[in-house]
């Protein structure tokens, strides 16, 4: 059997699978793109020894990973699409990324209007469509699609048809990075076709492991311009609970509380809606 590794971020599991469901001849092992230089130290895997590695496109800029050393390497982006989350975003301090409510993602609304020093109840009432068309957030879909196909694109992987058949089904994103696992599957089935690799003709599909990570609801008004229904209900990591957006926004105030609110950055500063949203709240 060949013997292939796919080093990438949290899509690792599901693109894992998804290649060793379509090729049976091949053993697959996945690895986190932030395990792998701690597995290769302890000699718990010798990279050398693949025949065939699917690595994502920022493995060199984040391990010691010497790409251009293995036998056979084929880059493999993961699917970052906002449409249906535009206020998601991850929060840092000078101490590195802080947590949340429900683990890891937090609201650019809610960290704005913290910062500007608006109450919790001020907060919550810039939670509607407004705000939303006023930031940006309902515009998204089609740069969206067009920044993720040319992405894709740029490592020979053709998904441009793929949007219709996803969105075709529901919401296809848990948050901003974080997909279904159908769609992992499918770009799996379209990385095997670039390099004519035939893929097995199989009723089954992976386990959908990042359904048990964080959720993002889809808000409403930026649901209704996705043609989806909307909801304010978090779902906490690892756990079936929700959080309602009202305890939700009184969480973050406490930790950004205890984090120091002075030195707290939206790790997504760069995006335009963010630049947007801190002027509309100043």
């Amino acid at each position: 059997m060949d013997k292939w590794l796919v080093i990438s971020n949290c899509n690792t599991v599901g693109l894992a699978n998804s290649l060793s469901l379509l090729c049976p001849r091949a053993e697959v092992t996945g690895i986190h793109v932030q395990a792998i230089d701690r597995e290769v130290k302890a000699g718990n895997v010798a990279l050398e020894t693949f025949d065939r590695v699917f690595a994502h496109p920022d493995t060199p800029k984040v391990t010691k990973v010497a790409l251009d050393e293995l036998k056979a390497v084929h880059l493999v982006p993961s699917l970052f699409f906002a449409a249906y989350h535009p206020d998601g975003c991850y929060v840092r301090n000078r101490q590195g990324q802080i947590g949340s409510p429900i683990g890891e993602y937090h609201s650019s609304i809610c960290l704005a209007a913290y910062k500007a020093g608006l109450s919790v109840d001020d907060a919550l009432s810039l939670y509607n469509r407004d705000t939303y068309a006023r930031a940006g957030y309902l515009d998204l879909w089609l740069d969206e699609r067009e920044t993720e196909t040319r992405k894709f694109a740029e490592h020979g992987i053709d998904i441009a048809d793929l949007f219709v058949k996803w969105a075709g089904s529901g919401p296809f994103m848990y948050s901003f990075n974080h997909p279904v696992v159908g769609c992992i599957f499918d770009t799996a089935k379209r990385v095997l076709a670039q390099l004519d690799i035939p893929a097995a003709q199989t009723p089954f599909s992976p386990h959908d492991n990042l359904r048990e990570s964080a959720w993002l609801p889809i808000l409403p008004g930026i649901a209704e311009a996705c043609g989806v229904e909307g909801s304010t209900m978090f779902k906490r990591g690892a756990r079936y609970h929700l959080l309602g957006l009202p305890a939700f926004v009184r969480d973050c105030y406490r930790i950004y509380e205890r984090a120091g609110g002075d030195d707290l950055v939206n790790q997504f500063a760069k995006w335009d809606r963010v630049q947007r949203l801190s002027e509309i709240v100043g």
